[in-house]
């Protein structure tokens, strides 16, 4: 998995990119892809979501066990491109 900057955000990219993230005035901005955002539908409800991004409180620790199964299936997407 690689990290590099792309248009002031951050991409995590294996094959291609996987998410997107950065970190704004009063949340930390993820974007997943809109697919991982309706598969995770239920787990994102109590965070702001739009179509292919999430925004999680600044002030608040990051759902590192959320992130990790959202990454595990941008993953699982990615192998099969």
């Amino acid at each position: 998995m690689l990290e590099a900057i792309n248009f002031a955000i951050s991409p995590l990219k294996q094959n291609n990119v996987l998410v997107y993230y950065n970190a704004c005035k009063g949340h930390i901005g993820f974007y997943p892809t809109p697919e991982a955002i309706v598969h995770f539908k239920k787990e994102l409800e109590k965070y702001s979501t739009s179509k292919g991004a999430i925004q999680f409180p600044i002030n608040k620790p990051l759902p590192l066990e959320l992130i990790k199964k959202l990454l595990k299936f941008r993953l699982n997407e990615d192998s099969k491109k």
